[in-house]
């Protein structure tokens, strides 16, 4: 944000000195005293404001990157750095197009249930899972929409 500060007061200081040095065209009729006036101080304007603009581009600019890519080796170092966490992907289970996924839901007693739905978009909550042990799919004959049902043990 400085950096583009400093270039827009350079390149104001600049055009301010060109308006110096083209308004004797405007005035004449103190053309002498008015010449020297402005031709002197619209010229120190025009330098000035192309020191300061050139401050802002290369020499300001130049060390803002260099602290910049000091900051990201450093971000880089940390993020190598650090023991890499082994997690265990888990492959949902698909039928049809349909995912399966779980839910963690309070009951009216006041304990936790977890149910199982099929979706082919993905839900505001729950998350995928594999097929859970003693169940198999059953499919709705009306809607087709897949369903889970408890194996009965024999």
């Amino acid at each position: 944000m400085k950096n583009g500060l400093i270039i827009a007061v350079g390149l104001i200081v600049f055009f301010f000195g060109l308006a110096l040095l083209l308004s004797f065209i405007y005035l004449s009729d103190q053309f002498i005293s008015f010449l020297q006036i402005t031709g002197v101080v619209g010229w120190l304007f025009v330098f000035v404001g192309l020191i300061v603009t050139y401050i802002g581009v290369f020499r300001y600019g130049e060390a803002q990157l260099m602290r910049e890519e000091k900051q990201m080796v450093r971000r880089v170092e940390t993020f190598y750095s650090e023991q890499p966490v082994v997690k265990r992907r888990v492959e949902p289970f698909v039928y049809q197009g349909y995912t399966l996924y779980k839910r963690m839901v309070k009951l009216l007693s006041g304990k936790w249930q977890t149910i199982y739905f099929f979706s082919k978009r993905l839900p505001k909550s729950g998350e995928p899972t594999p097929m859970p042990e003693g169940y198999r799919v059953g499919v709705n004959k009306r809607s087709g929409m897949p369903f889970l049902i408890k194996i009965k043990p024999t």
